[in-house]
């Protein structure tokens, strides 16, 4: 095999293991998982990205652009206009905060970390898309990685 070809299967392999800490087998389905210990599953045709190395801060992006959306350790509960004890999928509470008109924030404590949803968005877009803003915020929970392996490989304990 040329040297070309080496160096290439090389980065490749590089780069799927360096995407590996954001992702568990689920991602496929719309699965996001931290290494941090929460996950979140996004709503049909939106995609999520970890940003850094850490697994602490992930972006999620619309077909359009006019949210901001992240998924992220924040280091206590966002202040607000109005604030709402909430319920998630898995059963564990947190809350629902309301900042003015365009910001809403779903945060709750898993383990010792507290995650937040934070979306930023014009009121047309927040009601257009409310249930899918609504199936992503009550969607973040604690979850566990799986190991990554490759395939035909088994994963070492």
């Amino acid at each position: 095999m040329p040297v070309v070809f080496r160096l290439l299967w090389v980065v490749l392999f590089a780069a799927l293991l360096a995407a590996a800490p954001f992702f568990s087998v689920e991602a496929a389905r719309g699965t996001l998982v931290s290494p941090l210990g929460f996950g979140f599953t996004l709503p049909r045709g939106w995609e999520g990205y970890g940003v850094g190395g850490s697994g602490a801060y992930f972006t999620v992006v619309t077909r359009d652009d006019k949210a901001e959306i992240a998924v992220a350790l924040t280091w206590g509960m966002p202040q607000g206009d109005r604030t709402e004890p909430y319920e998630f999928i898995d059963g564990g509470h947190g809350a629902k905060v309301f900042v003015g008109a365009k910001d809403l924030f779903y945060t709750r404590r898993i383990a010792t970390r507290q995650v937040t949803v934070s979306i930023h968005a014009p009121r047309a877009w927040l009601k257009k898309n409310a249930r899918k803003v609504e199936a992503l915020g009550r969607s973040l929970r604690p979850m566990r990685m799986k190991p990554f392996k490759l395939p035909g490989k088994t994963a070492r304990r």
